[in-house]
């Protein structure tokens, strides 16, 4: 299912797109693909070429694998976390929401790498638990590299991405420990789905 959508240019054009409301990986190859190259909803301005990269609402599945996420554009973050905003998820237990387009990608590279996501946010935790001063840090997994988890870190100094790699025994650790984190704070908050990020945490202690 797609819906018709108009999206303003730079040069002032209105572009109007099909956007898909759901899409199942299983039954679309080239999608997944397409998410991690940073194309999907991406579409050419007809008239000065520029490329757009909106972002709306949309529920991706993989029907093969059990796996449902759902898109919530980055606009709608303090929205949705404050209950404003509200997106319904099939199974909200094992479903989860994705917050803008770099968590979509993420959340799919820690679904293909065979990890557990609330293991991988309780470390994201951890690293930004020892940067001073983490007004605006992003952290993103970005994959695994033998014995190594790949760590990147937005926001340490202007222009840069700063790369942590991170034992595996670290995620083998923490994943022992997982039903006693999911009993203590903050973890108890940050790892609650349907949205299971350590940025549930800054945001709270703001709101």
């Amino acid at each position: 299912m797609t819906e018709k959508k108009e999206i303003p240019c730079y040069c002032e054009n209105i572009v109007e797109i099909e956007v898909p409301t759901e899409v199942d990986l299983a039954a679309n190859e080239g999608t997944a693909k397409a998410i991690r190259d940073g194309n999907f909803l991406s579409v050419v301005c007809p008239k000065c070429g520029k490329l757009l990269k909106p972002e709306f609402p949309v529920r991706i599945i993989d029907s093969a694998k059990a796996i449902e996420l759902f898109l919530v554009p980055e606009l709608e973050r303090g929205p949705f976390l404050f209950g404003r905003s509200r997106y319904e998820l099939r199974d909200p237990q094992r479903g989860r929401i994705v917050i803008g387009y770099p968590e979509l990608v993420e959340k799919l590279t820690v679904l293909d790498a065979g990890l557990d996501d609330r293991v991988i946010e309780i470390i994201k935790y951890y690293l930004s638990e020892k940067v001073e001063g983490d007004a605006g840090l992003e952290i993103y997994f970005k994959g695994r590299e033998g014995e190594k988890l790949i760590f990147h870190l937005l926001g340490l100094r202007a222009d840069e991405v700063g790369v942590s790699r991170i034992p595996f025994t670290l995620y083998e650790t923490v994943q022992r420990e997982l039903a006693d984190k999911l009993k203590e704070e903050p973890f108890d908050f940050l790892l609650t789905p349907p949205y299971v990020s350590f940025k549930k945490v800054s945001r709270e202690e703001t709101a």
